[in-house]
């Protein structure tokens, strides 16, 4: 799966928009859903555990009706901090 085209949601227009049509093409909605972007992975200053930075966001997923690439507009976005099971496990050995 290739990651669709991202650009953020205009509330006052109140309308989906294609980041790659010069004219700011329409958007057909698919439905709504989150995606996860990688930031950064390893140890933090200062603890002992191994972390995984992402930003997570939230928004609409559509279809340009111009050029017909599949297109992400968010919303929302927030930087999450995880700390996986099976490598923290196996660092504690």
């Amino acid at each position: 799966m290739s990651l669709p085209l991202i650009k953020k949601y205009d509330k006052k227009k109140n309308v989906m928009e294609c980041p790659e049509c010069k004219n700011g093409g329409d958007v057909w909605c698919d439905g709504t859903g989150s995606i996860d972007l990688p930031l950064g992975f390893g140890f933090k200053p200062g603890d002992t555990k191994f972390s995984v930075e992402k930003m997570r966001m939230k928004g609409f997923f559509g279809e340009c009706m111009s050029c017909g690439k599949k297109v992400f507009n968010w919303t929302t976005r927030r930087r999450i901090d995880s700390y996986p099971r099976s490598i923290n496990n196996k660092l504690k050995r």
